[in-house]
């Protein structure tokens, strides 16, 4: 026999429930006052590879579905506190009156999987938006200028360093230790060092790389300079000549 599901309990002081087209748009203005105010104070910066609007309105949705999640658990004993305060306290009409608020706000007539079904897409949204570096949405993402790579600084550990140009020849003797690195405009990117004979190449500090010459012969050491939201990006070779002592 199937089992009616209990009815949702009456909103405070006899108060009508809100249509839900008009809760929705309800909320939705909540969440937008609230991206506002992150947006104001500079909030918003935390999602740094979109625009302020997109991180505060990412921010308040998270916020605002915390804010759901938790008042079926914190209403009651939050209720409970206005009750036992004194009447005649400034305070107790205030808890009233938000407790009142957030029932007609927070609490939907829907069926529990229903509910959490929409929960979890909105938070699926916001978290494929926020964790996706916003690769996939050039609507959303900053715009930022294409790195340069200027030239390329090696340093030896018995002459002093020496200045390539992209491109150029570098001769290194056989199981010497050199480092590598990139001069770049902006300073701040993301680097990735290829070797053609060795592969990837562990990351360094900086945009700069460990080189040993292990291997006889000719070797291609390859950077790929990306922008901090990594929306931009160049490869730079550098030719290295292993040589015997």
């Amino acid at each position: 026999m199937k089992q009616q599901q209990p009815a949702p309990a009456p909103p405070l002081d006899g108060a009508k429930p809100i249509p839900p087209l008009v809760k929705l748009i309800l909320n939705l203005v909540i969440v937008a006052a609230v991206a506002a105010f992150f947006m104001t104070t500079g909030t918003s910066v935390l999602l740094t590879c979109a625009p302020p609007v997109v991180s505060a309105a990412s921010l308040a949705i998270i916020l605002w579905l915390i804010i759901h999640l938790c008042w079926p658990y914190l209403g009651k004993p939050i209720k409970k506190f206005g009750e036992e305060l004194k009447a005649d306290g400034g305070l107790k009409p205030i808890i009233q009156l938000l407790t009142a608020l957030a029932d007609l706000l927070l609490s939907w007539e829907l069926p529990d999987r229903t509910l959490l079904g929409l929960r979890a897409l909105a938070v699926v949204i916001v978290a494929t938006v926020w964790g996706s570096d916003l690769g996939g949405f050039p609507i959303l993402s900053v715009s930022e200028e294409t790195p340069r790579l200027q030239s390329f600084s090696v340093y030896y550990l018995d002459r002093a360093p020496q200045t390539h140009m992209p491109g150029d020849t570098v001769e290194i003797r056989y199981e010497q230790h050199v480092s590598v690195e990139a001069k770049t405009l902006p300073a701040r990117v993301l680097c990735t060092w290829s070797s053609a004979a060795k592969g990837s190449l562990p990351p360094e500090p900086g945009c700069s790389a460990q080189y040993n010459a292990l291997l006889g012969g000719v070797d291609i050491l390859t950077v790929q300079v990306q922008s901090m939201c990594k929306t931009k990006s160049i490869f730079a070779s550098l030719n290295i000549r292993i040589v015997q002592p």
